[in-house]
């Protein structure tokens, strides 16, 4: 499975392997959280944090994670660009 980028803008991107995401929470204004395998993963949670996004972009996080995960689901070691309507902050791990 390939991996998920994240646009930071001037601070690059962030990758993150698809494989490892057994769930995608419910966007809000600032932050979605996705559930991983702590078995492969080595931690529980993902936040990732973007700009202030509006109810109808919020409506668009959850979906575009979803989509980038299945198409990396055919991925061989390629990141598949995460297309939110707004700039990532931060990604952080617990």
């Amino acid at each position: 499975m390939g991996y998920l980028k994240f646009d930071k803008g001037s601070d690059g991107v962030d990758l993150l392997p698809a494989d490892n995401i057994l769930h995608v929470g419910t966007a809000g204004a600032t932050s979605v959280v996705l559930k991983m395998d702590t078995i492969n993963a080595g931690f529980d949670t993902v936040t990732v944090t973007y700009a202030t996004a509006t109810t109808e972009e919020q409506a668009l996080v959850r979906g575009a994670i979803n989509d980038a995960i299945e198409v990396a689901g055919g991925a061989q070691s390629t990141a598949i660009k995460v297309k939110l309507p707004t700039l990532v902050s931060s990604i952080a791990f617990a």
